[in-house]
């Protein structure tokens, strides 16, 4: 727990500011389980689409391409250097897909599709390192696959061999029956028998897996795409979010001395048991005793005789908080009274078990004496004093903050006051009625409370404003509702110590 002051406030102002890698990794941990599960949604949905999904296998066969002109200028004596390969690769691709081609191959035997669905299966691509033409095909049967590369080189092969041939039988036509030209003749007219411009490199083999689903790859991808989208959505919630989280986020708005924090678990609980002890385990009374503590550092001179609890809105756990301030008061040996100022939503009564009615707004309205409106609840401990005051509301809820207001009140809480060492008030939410407002400028000391995952920062500054508008005097800031294993769960301190000798648990 850091001490309260205005020390540890600048300082933790400043690490809102700065740390902006805490906060992204705040909102990571806060939207964990949105981010896993939009994880897991993506993986799921790989997994259904890849079951769903017809095997697709790929075969591919591997051919080269030579230029015949270049084949006939070696034959007439005046070779070309073959500069660019690359070319000759590039126009044997288009070869590939061509028409002529195609419709060989769909006319030959067991293959049973149309022109049209085989330019859907096949593609040709030049390897720009070896300058090789790779041709691809795409089938549900991984033997059609193969056999339809293998039919594609075969008829690309016929189709190249049958164009060259002819040209060169045309060149050869074209050259005059002299003497002197006899022997290039010859030579054209033996290409045009044998000229062979492609040849297959490699064959296409049968494909052993299937390229397609492959569940493995695709939900790891699908996992990071997911992982991905979810810190997305994770971050889009947190901008739309206007609820405070954590408590850096808290004292960023407030602005306020952290004197506190309570446990999600510690929310809403009951009165003492029957013999004085507390209906709470150790941990959580812990959290009040450093409560106690820090609020006896707010006061600059002395300790604060009258000590206000109030919130934004009702359910920040403000009862719980007075309750629970003022046990551990009375544990420690302080005279402490605890009373009941919130008329319109009263609690105290139903927690410890007592009647409602009379009570404060009794006594006030001139129905019920001191005696009448007072309880007492037992209370133990080594240092603790024989019991502690509880004052309820009481029924009588007519015009409540005319009563906070009046001089009746003002009396009484003289009289308390001046009888006990400490006067803890539960008083009612500062932002929905005007009972507090009245209330706060007679009391020595104010805890603010403010409830993780439900306070929104419009609602915090407001209640900020709004004390800033009263006299000035001390007052704290109470964190309630924290998660166990929270970023600020310092409870597991106690749990170790406690697991120790019995001397070293701090009290």
């Amino acid at each position: 727990m850091p001490p309260a002051g205005k020390g540890s406030l600048g300082a933790m102002n400043e690490s809102h500011e700065t740390g902006t890698l805490r906060d992204y990794l705040g909102v990571l941990r806060r939207r964990r389980l949105l981010i896993v599960l939009t994880t897991l949604v993506a993986v799921g949905a790989s997994l259904a689409y890849s079951a769903a999904k017809e095997p697709s296998y790929n075969a591919t066969a591997t051919v080269s391409f030579q230029d015949p002109t270049k084949q006939a200028g070696a034959l007439i004596g005046t070779p070309q250097p073959d500069l660019f390969p690359q070319g000759e690769a590039a126009a044997g691709a288009q070869i590939v897909t061509s028409a002529n081609v195609v419709n060989a191959v769909s006319q030959q035997p067991g293959v049973n599709l149309t022109p049209a669905e085989l330019r859907g299966k096949v593609s040709a691509q030049v390897d720009t390192d070896s300058n090789l033409v790779s041709i691809k095909t795409t089938d549900k049967d991984a033997d059609q696959a193969a056999r339809l590369a293998n039919d594609f080189a075969i008829q690309t092969r016929l189709a190249t061999r049958k164009a060259a041939r002819k040209f060169f039988e045309q060149a050869a036509n074209s050259i005059d029956d002299k003497p002197v030209n006899r022997p290039v003749k010859v030579r054209l007219k033996t290409l045009a028998a044998v000229a062979d411009p492609v040849q297959i490199f490699r064959p296409a083999a049968v494909p052993a897996t299937p390229t397609s689903p492959q569940p493995l790859r695709d939900g790891i991808i699908a996992g990071l795409l997911g992982l991905l989208i979810g810190i997305g959505i994770a971050f889009l919630r947190e901008s739309l979010d206007r609820r405070l989280t954590d408590s850096h986020q808290v004292q960023h708005e407030v602005g306020l001395p952290l004197v506190g924090y309570v446990r999600n678990e510690a929310m809403g609980m009951a009165g003492w048991s029957a013999n004085g002890g507390p209906g709470v385990n150790e941990q959580e009374l812990e959290a009040f005793r450093i409560l106690r503590t820090n609020v006896d550092f707010l006061a600059d001179n002395g300790q604060l005789r009258s000590v206000a609890v109030t919130s934004s809105l009702p359910g920040e756990g403000k009862s719980t908080v007075a309750t629970w301030y003022a046990y551990v008061n009375a544990v420690a040996g302080r005279r402490t009274a605890l009373v009941e100022c919130d008329f319109r939503r009263p609690v105290m009564a139903d927690r410890f078990g007592e009647p409602r009615s009379p009570g404060l707004s009794d006594y006030l309205g001139g129905d019920a004496g001191p005696d009448d409106v007072l309880r007492s609840v037992k209370v133990s401990g080594p240092q603790a004093v024989d019991v502690l005051p509880v004052i309820p509301a009481g029924e009588n809820r007519f015009q409540p903050a005319e009563m906070i207001r009046s001089s009746r009140f003002r009396d009484f809480l003289a009289e308390v006051t001046e009888a006990y060492d400490l006067v803890v008030l539960d008083s009612a939410p500062l932002l929905p009625v005007g009972d507090t407002l009245e209330l706060l400028p007679q009391v020595d000391g104010v805890l603010l409370c403010v409830r993780l995952n439900q306070t929104t920062r419009e609602q915090a500054v407001a209640a900020k404003s709004a004390l800033e508008h009263l006299p000035p005097k001390p007052t704290g800031l109470v964190i309630t509702g924290m998660k166990s294993g929270s970023e600020d769960d310092y409870y597991g301190y106690y749990s170790y110590t406690a697991s120790g000798s019995p001397d070293s648990v701090a009290g």
